[in-house]
């Protein structure tokens, strides 16, 4: 997990702007932004990140697990959460709330 100086560099370099840091430092400080739920099919999945130094709750055993240790053990993530804002897609009248975001190692995202 990056630290503040950290972060605050690589959003220099990036160009990334206040309302970008500001959504970045709420997902640090309020994740998960929403319950992590078992759903018909689901199983809530636990990994131990030592990059994350925390848990990192997954709501499937296949899709979200894999992604999470991916990033675990990705050198180009820097960090990530899970259940870090809600933004919502309305496709169809189908609604979807995203469940991972990451920050990446001189990338623009």
């Amino acid at each position: 997990m990056l630290t503040r100086p950290q972060l605050a560099d690589i959003f220099d370099r990036l160009g990334t702007p206040p309302a970008g840091q500001k959504l970045n430092a709420n997902a640090r400080e309020q994740v998960p932004v929403r319950e992590v739920k078992s759903r018909v099919g689901q199983v809530i999945a636990i990994l131990t990140s030592r990059k994350m130094r925390r848990g990192i709750q997954s709501e499937s055993g296949h899709v979200e697990f894999t992604v999470t240790v991916s990033k675990e053990h990705t050198n180009d993530v820097l960090e990530y959460y899970a259940q870090p804002c809600e933004l919502r897609f309305i496709i169809d009248a189908a609604s979807y709330t995203s469940s991972l975001g990451s920050t990446f190692r001189d990338t623009r995202c």
